[in-house]
């Protein structure tokens, strides 16, 4: 008997709850379309720039060589901390990237190029040229 009063009681509280309350605020039904419609990449392109994880060049450009599978050949003996002139690259053409490290590094004699596959920082030409003719000087005043 005290089973039963017991559920009757539980029943019955369950009936004195207060129902639901309607939503209230800006919303929208689930399956509402809307009348166009809008594109959606599904695959964005890779743009280059500087990270904040990047600290050098040599750094940034392994991990764009990385990011978008490209192999890297880095000839330059030296390495550079990136500066500000770096911090305007943002593209997402790799050839505009690499002309515009080219441009930042010149006074310090680093190229940039890219072919098919391959991301290359080497010593700039006249750079080696003038490093070279001044140790034929060097070397000629030596004998």
């Amino acid at each position: 008997m005290a089973v039963a009063l017991l559920s009757l009681t539980a029943v019955l509280a369950g009936c004195a709850t207060p129902p639901a309350s309607e939503p209230r605020g800006k919303w929208m039904p689930v399956n509402r379309m809307s009348e166009t419609t809008l594109a959606i990449p599904l695959h964005q392109s890779y743009i280059y720039q500087a990270a904040p994880i990047d600290k050098t060049l040599k750094g940034m450009v392994t991990r764009w060589a990385k990011d978008s599978g490209l192999t890297l050949s880095y000839l330059h003996p030296n390495d550079y901390t990136l500066y500000t002139p770096v911090a305007n690259i943002r593209t997402s053409s790799v050839g505009e990237a690499a002309a515009a490290l080219s441009a930042a590094y010149a006074a310090q004699g680093v190229v940039v190029t890219v072919d098919n596959t391959r991301i290359t920082v080497g010593v700039a030409a006249a750079s080696s040229a003038s490093t070279a003719a001044g140790a034929s000087a060097a070397d000629a005043t030596d004998q």
